[in-house]
């Protein structure tokens, strides 16, 4: 079985702070250090005191960020 937390208004899936450092391949105290330093976009809402993420907007965050796998790097030298 795998649980989701779904917006009853928006039909959005909302990941929590496990579940956003799962998809970008990182440890949840990491998630919570970008978090707390203002390097993870802002949660959609607080629920029992937890933040939770809008997943589309986590998964569109990942791919644009230096390094992803869903980011294609550019080569060091275009001249080469």
């Amino acid at each position: 079985m795998e649980p989701m937390i779904i917006d009853k208004t928006t039909g959005a899936e909302l990941w929590r702070i496990d579940d956003c450092a799962e998809f970008c391949d990182i440890r949840p105290s990491t998630w919570r250090t970008y978090y707390s330093t203002g390097r993870t976009p802002n949660p959609v809402v607080q629920w029992g005191g937890k933040p939770l993420w809008d997943a589309e907007e986590i998964k569109q965050w990942h791919a644009g960020r230096p390094g992803s796998p869903g980011r294609s790097r550019q080569p060091e030298d275009a001249n080469a």
